[in-house]
Order: structure tokens, then sequence, then C-alpha cells
């Protein structure tokens, strides 16, 4: 089948001679970086609906409880949650996980993830659940409209270096290839995209480190000693 006239973005300016550049530092490849691994997503997942605590993102989830502290130390690292104290009595301290503005932001993210495997790959039983406004009942869904309200399918979407970029010398960027997979930017860690279940290096930095991190998984093992953890 011919694909001459498939649709796609229109590029402009330097953008326009598509086979001299190539993009590996544009805000999706970061955005991937710091939060396109699947246990990530999940765990935003949880977080839209109101978990909290480090035993219970783990346990929805179904990741082990390693893994559950490496991504959620990427995700305060990258500042879509905030690590917060609480205590119940007669416990030590320990920690929460709370969605911040930031996180708040990838919520079309995850909607737009549904909304794909709504269309795309449920099964004969169709969509798992409905997603509707609260406040008027009609039923929610992902779109790309302009500031001025117009729907944009993919063949009107116009791609061009910002203003900011061509005002610091921009065109220049026409030809950029960026770094390795393991290369950090903007202090975010790199390579995390792939989905793996390493420990971003760094991460200690931000929201109470590794330590804090395993501490937290310590301590839900120690609570749950001597019952069953059940899973969802």
């Amino acid at each position: 089948m011919s694909t001459e006239n498939a649709p796609s973005a229109r590029l402009e300016g330097p953008l326009a001679a598509r086979d001299s550049w190539t993009l590996n530092r544009c805000s999706i490849d970061r955005a991937l970086r710091a939060v396109g691994n699947r246990p990530a997503q999940l765990l935003l997942r949880e977080a839209f609906y109101g978990t909290r605590r480090f035993d219970d993102f783990a346990r929805r989830v179904g990741v082990t409880e390693s893994v559950a502290a490496a991504r959620l130390r990427e995700l305060v690292a990258v500042g879509a949650l905030e690590r917060r104290p609480y205590r119940e009595p007669g416990h030590r301290t320990r920690h929460e996980y709370v969605l911040t503005e930031r996180g708040r932001d990838l919520l079309p993210v995850s909607l737009a993830l549904m909304q794909f495997g709504d269309r795309h790959l449920a099964g004969p039983a169709g969509p798992p659940m409905d997603l509707t406004h609260h406040d008027c009942g009609a039923p929610v869904h992902v779109e790309v409209r302009c500031e001025a309200g117009h729907d944009v399918p993919l063949d009107e979407l116009t791609v061009a270096f910002s203003e900011n970029r061509l005002a610091t010398g921009g065109e220049a960027g026409a030809g950029e290839t960026g770094g390795g997979e393991g290369e950090a930017e903007d202090g975010v860690p790199g390579g995390t995209a792939g989905g793996g279940e390493a420990a971003v290096a760094g991460g200690a930095a931000a929201g109470g480190g590794e330590a804090a991190a395993a501490d937290d998984a310590a301590a839900g093992g120690a609570a749950r000693a001597g019952g069953g953890a059940g899973r969802a």
C-alpha cells in the first residue's frame, strides 16, 4: 500500500529539510527518559487514583519492592511526586508519595494511554472502566485542540523551532543528534526509557535519596512479617 498520501505533521523552517537533522533531545525524549517506563506509568496511575503509601504502590502495581522504590525515587527526582513524612501511633516515621502540580500535568498522558488501550487493545468485553466528568456526567476523553478551540488532526499540526530556540541560535540545531543513552540531560537521569529495573543514579539528591526509599521498602517488609500480602 502506498504511503505517499499518509498524513504527517507539517515541518517548517530549518525542520522542513527532514533528512538533514535528527532530534534526540526533544521534549518527548526528555519526558520518556524521566517517566517513560511501564512501572513509572502504572505508579502514576495509582497516584492519580489516590494511592500514597509505598506498600500500596508496590502491591497494586504488582512489582517488587526494589522496583517500586527505584521508580518512585525517579518520579520524586523529576518532581512528579513529593515525599511527605507520616507516622502512625506506635510506629516509626515513614513517607508517603503525593502528586505535585508537575505530576498532575501528566494526567493527559495517562488518559491518552488509557484511551489508546480502550480503542485498540481491549478484549471482547470492551474497556474495563469508564471515565466521566463528576459535575455533569459526560464522558471524558483526550483530544488535540489549538488554543482557538479547533480540532487539530495530524496533517494540520505544524512543527517548527520555538521562538526562544531561534533567538538563541536554534537554527544550528538542524543536524544535531544528541548524546548517548546514558547521558544525563538537564538533571534528568538518562537511559530510563527502556523500562529496566535498575535504579537511576542521581536520585539520591531529590526527595531523600536511595536510603530513604530503601527504608520504605524495608519497613514495608517488616510490617508484613507474619502475614500474607494481598495482590490487587
